[in-house]
């Protein structure tokens, strides 16, 4: 399976330590070039260093094509040009028989993606995914979980916050 990541997810995930097991989820982990001026762009953020090793040796570097959809994309102001890039990418996948997910947090953004027939995860999700795989412990995914809200600016209702510390419960 592909997996086409977005800023934000590749940001949080080089935060709490897990951007490099993704490789241990997927066969194939891409993002556009404008992802990756994005995620590079402050060069003093402490993740530069994990980031940059990513894209020199296993996320891979892919343009949409459909640059007209991804402009009418934007054009709607409610997503910007990473996103719809990574939407578009993946949508192409898509139409091409291609197994994929595309990653992203963003709700608006996530929306256009569900409207287009992509299969959708998340941050979250990822943490989720590791855990029920086997690559990560239970609590360490709880404290994952509890690093990504407490450390970084990434926002989850507290109810919402509870539901996935209850779903890490349920794993075997």
């Amino acid at each position: 399976m592909i997996a086409v990541i977005n800023a934000s997810p590749l940001i949080f995930l080089s935060k709490i330590g897990c951007l490099n097991h993704l490789p241990l989820l997927f066969n194939e982990i891409v993002t556009s070039p404008i992802v990756e001026h994005e995620v590079l762009l402050v060069k003093t953020n402490p993740e530069i260093p994990i980031l940059k090793d990513a894209f020199d040796n296993w996320i891979s570097l892919v343009s949409p094509s459909d640059d007209e959809l991804v402009t009418r994309l934007m054009e709607s102001e409610i997503i910007h040009k990473g996103e719809a890039s990574i939407i578009v990418l993946a949508k192409e996948y898509f139409d091409q028989g291609i197994d994929s997910v595309v990653i992203i947090d963003d709700l608006a953004a996530r929306e256009i993606a569900k409207a287009f027939g992509l299969t959708i995860t998340g941050t979250v999700g990822i943490i989720l995914s590791l855990v029920k795989k086997g690559h990560v412990a239970k609590e360490q995914g709880k404290k994952l979980i509890q690093k990504l809200v407490e450390e970084t600016d990434f926002h989850i209702s507290i109810k919402l916050y509870l539901e996935i510390i209850k779903n890490l419960n349920k794993i075997n």
